[in-house]
């Protein structure tokens, strides 16, 4: 028998705690263990020993009592029999707790809780809006939930996802998606209506380029101005004569390293706002159910600017059985605006730092600063990080190209060729 199971017959049959004291309360213990008395957590208390007793064995220890000599005295009486008799008085309390029990096995058939793991191109908004559709929602009833359609479902309505596992856990459905991170929404050659094109976001001079698909306009050391095709996605298929007898569409593909020139502003206002905190504060409660929120207090706060801190606490009866039922609090604190003016040393610190996260992310994309002419301005009412950068790294952006019509003549001509 386990120690637990043990423990719940032991409470639910009631039991006793003793202390035994006197001449040789030794003996008495081995009289118990003769006779077969079962004790449990024995404990040596100044003198005498204290352990728990079974009810039934307790009136057996008459003759070990008397052979031993030892003083039995009750200190506890625990357990569930006692419990009921030390309250029997009280009818409502018990009617509460039956009443309690029923409801919770009640909402225990109930799905409370929609958990979904493993989806990163969409938003777990979106999956529930979609399972909502499908008559999926918190508060069914568990007998209805069909976790094969729900796969079925889900698998059909989302190409990328490759892998759905959907079961129900205490009264929470959990969905378990795996998605295809290799998956690319490109159009193959075969497939492509039009032409796309790779061209240039921005005025450069070219520095390396490798073209993988499509028809290189431009080479290495080209002046090219924004907008300017450098890889067309249309290549001319030609005959014998060295006509051009159509074209062929493909998603341009290359590698292209650029020199531009940029220019860099941030703006800094000499005043800006700040919040600062009166001191008064305000508590909000709400009640929240499936479908309706209940307020507790003042509807509407004393003061007009505020700050506000909102928790939300969903209650569980344990981890896997939440209740239908949640709880916000929102402490707010009364705030009020003034305008504080920089001084020269933070507003430096300030624009230093932006300028910083801004070559940071530019690091990040593998773009390199040849040169820095950034310096920063104190004007009359503002601060002011000003100048060019020469940047060197990926170049180009993809957009859709130009489908090229033969003109009539040659397109007869080729057609009757063909015949």
């Amino acid at each position: 028998m386990t120690k637990m199971l043990r423990y719940i017959l032991n409470n639910l049959a009631g039991y006793l705690r003793i202390r035994v004291e006197g001449y040789s309360p030794e003996r008495f213990l081995n009289l118990c263990c003769y006779h077969g008395i079962f004790l449990w957590n024995l404990r040596p208390a100044k003198g005498a020993y204290e352990m728990n007793i079974r009810v039934r064995d307790f009136r057996r220890l008459r003759p070990m009592v008397r052979k031993s000599r030892a003083k039995v005295r009750i200190t506890q009486k625990r357990g569930v029999p006692f419990f009921i008799h030390k309250y029997r008085g009280r009818k409502l309390f018990f009617t509460g707790s039956v009443i309690a029990i029923c409801l919770i096995f009640l909402l225990s058939s109930f799905i409370w809780r929609i958990q979904i793991d493993g989806n990163l191109a969409r938003t777990d908004e979106v999956l529930l809006s979609f399972l909502t559709e499908k008559g999926i929602a918190c508060g069914m009833a568990k007998k209805n939930v069909d976790c094969d359609r729900i796969e079925k479902d889900i698998r059909m309505e989302y190409d990328d996802i490759i892998w759905v596992s959907a079961y129900v856990h205490g009264s929470c459905l959990k969905i378990k998606v795996r998605e295809n991170p290799d998956r690319k929404e490109l159009q193959t050659e075969a497939e492509a209506e039009a032409p796309m094109d790779i061209v240039a976001e921005a005025d450069g001079i070219i520095q390396k380029i490798i073209t993988r698909k499509g028809n290189p306009l431009v080479r290495e050391g080209s002046e090219v101005k924004k907008g300017e095709i450098l890889v067309s996605g249309s290549v001319e298929v030609k005959n014998d004569s060295d006509e051009v007898t159509g074209y062929q569409y493909r998603v341009s593909d290359a590698d292209i390293i650029a020199q531009t020139t940029v220019a860099y502003t941030d703006i800094l206002d000499r005043l800006h706002p700040v919040w600062k905190d009166t001191g008064k504060k305000s508590w909000r409660f709400w009640i929240e159910t499936p479908g309706r929120l209940y307020l507790f207090g003042r509807r509407e706060l004393p003061y007009p600017e505020y700050n506000a801190l909102t928790c939300r606490y969903i209650l569980y009866l344990e981890r896997h059985f939440p209740f239908p039922v949640s709880v916000r609090v929102e402490r707010s604190k009364e705030s009020r605006k003034e305008e504080i003016s920089y001084t020269d040393r933070e507003a430096r610190e300030i624009l230093s730092y932006n300028f910083e996260k801004f070559c940071a992310r530019l690091k990040k994309k593998g773009v390199q600063i040849s040169e820095n002419d950034v310096k920063i301005y104190r004007e009359t009412n503002r601060y002011s990080a000003k100048g060019k950068l020469v940047l060197s790294g990926p170049f180009g952006i993809v957009q859709k190209g130009t489908v090229h019509e033969l003109p009539k003549a040659d397109a007869e001509n080729i057609q009757q060729e063909g015949n």
